[in-house]
């Protein structure tokens, strides 16, 4: 454990950061490549320039680097060729503390602790008021059910949040990412793990956030990504399409193939017989 404690972070600030203050900014990826140690290249020239307030979405199977573009973005790793940068700030010129600011992370295994619901959404934001954390309920769609408890948002959550279903524990996750206040918020696989009605809901719940947020969903489920302002297909590490839901479909290509074999094959109703009739 001590071993592992003392290891050096791969990343480290430089040693005069440019000035970074929290605020809206231009997201952009420039020609990124990227390989894990000695190994081969899994990303291959990603570039992409996502704006202040939109959705966004970067889709395709697994394999394709979505986690690790996802990685990236966090500055967990540095790209090894090409760059992500903020308004045209390279990310390895701001400190990491201010460049992590600007992102609010949700993955896809919701983490919540044996607490109040007020204190899982306030830990995002240390000293976060309750006034805070009402509105980052409120605008992650929770507020409803929050304020339906008896005990509202002092409702005592069960080791990992047991007591509330898959769609209200992602919910209070994505409240947790928003009181941070980082203009950037990004999902990981965020309706992976939910039946459909809860996906729906949680689809609408990131559409009234456009405007408010910069989104960027990363996931293969299709139906999460039908209204985003921006769709990145992925194939092999490299984008291999872009463009609009409609678009796309119209372009006939990767993503109008991974839909057709999302929805599968067109179903026939039975006729019925004289005997079900009967």
């Amino acid at each position: 454990m001590f071993r592992i404690l003392d290891t050096p972070e791969p990343i480290s600030d430089p040693a005069e950061p440019v000035p970074l203050p929290v605020q809206p900014r231009t997201l952009t990826l420039d020609r990124v490549r990227f390989h894990y140690g000695d190994g081969p290249e899994v990303l291959h020239g990603i570039s992409a320039a996502i704006e202040p307030g939109q959705m966004v979405a970067f889709i395709g199977p697994s394999g394709t680097g979505k986690s690790t573009l996802l990685a990236l973005m966090m500055r967990y790793y540095d790209p090894t060729d090409g760059s992500l940068m903020l308004d045209q700030i390279d990310f390895r010129h701001a400190a990491l503390t201010d460049l992590r600011a600007h992102m609010a992370l949700v993955g896809q295994d919701t983490l919540l602790l044996p607490a109040t619901i007020a204190a899982n959404i306030g830990y995002g934001r240390p000293g976060a008021s309750r006034d805070h954390i009402a509105e980052a309920a409120r605008l992650a769609g929770a507020a409803a059910f929050i304020e339906a408890l008896p005990d509202g948002y002092d409702t005592l959550l069960a080791e990992g949040g047991q007591n509330l279903s898959g769609g209200q524990r992602q919910r209070i996750a994505i409240a947790r990412a928003l009181v941070t206040g980082a203009p950037v918020l990004i999902l990981d696989e965020p309706t992976s793990a939910l039946d459909p009605y809860h996906e729906e809901h949680l689809i609408e719940t990131l559409r009234s956030l456009r405007g408010l947020r910069t989104v960027l969903l990363v996931t293969h489920r299709l139906p999460s990504v039908a209204s985003c302002d921006r769709i990145y297909v992925m194939d092999g590490g490299h984008i291999a399409e872009e463009g609009t839901h409609a678009e796309l479909l119209a372009l006939g290509g990767h993503y109008a193939q991974m839909l057709s074999s999302a929805m599968g094959p067109p179903t026939v109703p039975k006729r019925r017989s004289t005997s079900d009739a009967i």
